[in-house]
């Protein structure tokens, strides 16, 4: 099967699907010979008047039919205005809006907890409205954001790390995307100022594993990192005391 579709706005408004092969598709609807080797086709519309100017309208016979009424970004036959992901990047539309609001404040399915904020006559949660904890423009619910943009993935953390000063090659990594090389303009060396670098795709970094009462019971140093079972977080020291991390932030400190 082939299919075709539009995008309004560079978000995809709609689509058709043909049965027919390749070549019938391509004869069929845009008259492209079979025993062409390009089959991209790129169109559209546009008007002139030359040096002088007039109303240019486009026409949908059926408002119903012929115009999206709703966008589904995503493309999972869920509109955006239902999807909690419309952009399938894994990270909740309610993150990725253009307010404040953290995943500790999310049910599990990734919409907004209500519970104990409540919602105002609109139905919009109290959180995202002006003067609401997670408000920032002051106005009520919260604007797109990166929601639809599944390029940008607000659960991770963006900022970028210090290189000013001297700025040392990271010696030691372990890997299993088999690229290390043998100059400073491989990888680690390429990722700097770090004593050792992993990296891998298909496994994860496991720190010890230590209930609160073990952890609490270690005489610790500066920058050591365990897995807090008890509190479910990653624990670092910071000198002076254990810092529990379970937060979507990017921190300046600890």
């Amino acid at each position: 099967m082939r299919k075709l579709s539009y995008k309004i706005d560079n978000i995809t408004a709609g689509s058709y699907t043909h049965s027919g092969t390749l070549n019938d598709f391509c004869q069929t609807y845009f008259n492209i010979p079979a025993s062409s080797a390009n089959k991209l086709v790129y169109y559209g519309y546009t008007a002139s008047t030359g040096g002088f100017s007039n109303e240019q309208k486009i026409r949908f016979n059926n408002l119903c039919a012929d115009y999206p009424q709703f966008v589904d970004t995503d493309g999972d036959g869920i509109p955006d205005h239902l999807d909690l992901d419309s952009d399938n990047d894994g990270c909740p539309d309610a993150i990725e809006g253009d307010e404040n609001v953290k995943l500790s404040q999310l049910n599990p399915d990734g919409s907004i907890d209500v519970t104990t904020t409540g919602t105002n006559a609109n139905g919009f949660p109290n959180i995202v409205n002006a003067g609401g904890v997670a408000d920032i423009g002051g106005d009520e619910g919260q604007g797109i954001g990166s929601s639809k943009d599944a390029s940008v993935n607000a659960c991770i953390c963006y900022k970028q790390g210090a290189l000013s000063g001297n700025v040392l090659n990271t010696t030691v990594g372990i890997t299993s995307l088999g690229r290390a090389g043998g100059n400073a303009g491989s990888w680690p060396m390429v990722r700097k100022g770090g004593w050792i670098a992993l990296e891998a795709k298909t496994k994860g970094f496991t720190p010890n594993r230590l209930t609160t009462a073990q952890k609490n019971a270690l005489v610790p140093v500066e920058g050591m990192i365990v897995y807090d079972t008890t509190l479910d977080c990653l624990s670092v020291y910071n000198g002076t005391a254990w810092k529990c991390l379970n937060n979507q932030v990017c921190p300046d400190t600890l």
